[in-house]
């Protein structure tokens, strides 16, 4: 059963559906969402799964369909990228291969983000997102603009070159982002998402939205 939920979209419907609930009572602050990743270890019992490309680029993996599964600072491991909203409450992720950098999924999880409503279309965009210094690029920030969002993402310190001033950060808007580092810990408090035995990703995230109905049902 748990494989047939986790590759019919059947967890991804319960999760949404908790989603829509809590965004129903008004529990889903919709000011500001805030982005991080998180490097979890690979046992090898999680190797041989599905194959894909080279240097760890599968096919899908932005959904986490591939193995998703790589060599970064942490070993052979597996990157979780992750959306809270202000109050840190988990509302999407995405894995990749460990050694990719977090700006390369930052659009893949924001599109992630489709909470129900009683009426007309699902809600997508927050009113401003905050992310740390991996996420400074001129392509975010362009991207963010282009949907009406505000972005909070300090500019890294001297790689800028040419005219002009650095783009600027609201600095209550980042010191708002430490829920997001908050919810890593809490989902790394449990044993079963701290190594990674899946060998399919899918299988993996399952994990995680599991952990999410768990986060859902406590508040």
């Amino acid at each position: 059963r748990f494989r047939r939920w986790a590759e019919d979209g059947t967890l991804e419907s319960i999760v949404r559906h908790l989603q829509g609930e809590l965004d129903a009572e008004g529990r889903i602050d919709w000011s500001q969402f805030n982005v991080d990743s998180t490097i979890v270890q690979a046992a090898r019992a999680a190797a041989g799964g599905p194959s894909g490309v080279k240097k760890g680029i599968e096919p899908g993996e932005t959904r986490g369909v591939g193995s998703a599964l790589g060599y970064g600072r942490g070993g052979f491991s597996t990157k979780i990228h992750l959306l809270t909203d202000r109050r840190g409450i988990p509302l999407a992720t995405v894995l990749s291969a460990g050694q990719r950098h977090e700006s390369a999924f930052f659009t893949n999880l924001m599109d992630e983000v489709s909470v129900p409503r009683p009426r007309g279309r699902p809600r997508k965009r927050p009113e401003a997102v905050a992310g740390d210094r991996a996420y400074d690029a001129d392509w975010i920030r362009q991207w963010c603009a282009d949907k009406g969002i505000e972005s909070a993402i300090p500019a890294r310190e001297n790689i800028r070159d040419g005219p002009g001033r650095p783009p600027t950060c609201d600095d209550q808007r980042y010191r708002d982002r430490n829920t997001v580092e908050r919810c890593v810990g809490h989902l790394k408090e449990r044993r079963r998402l701290v190594v990674r035995y899946e060998k399919k990703a899918s299988h993996y995230r399952a994990m995680i939205l599991w952990a999410f109905v768990e986060e859902y049902l406590s508040r």
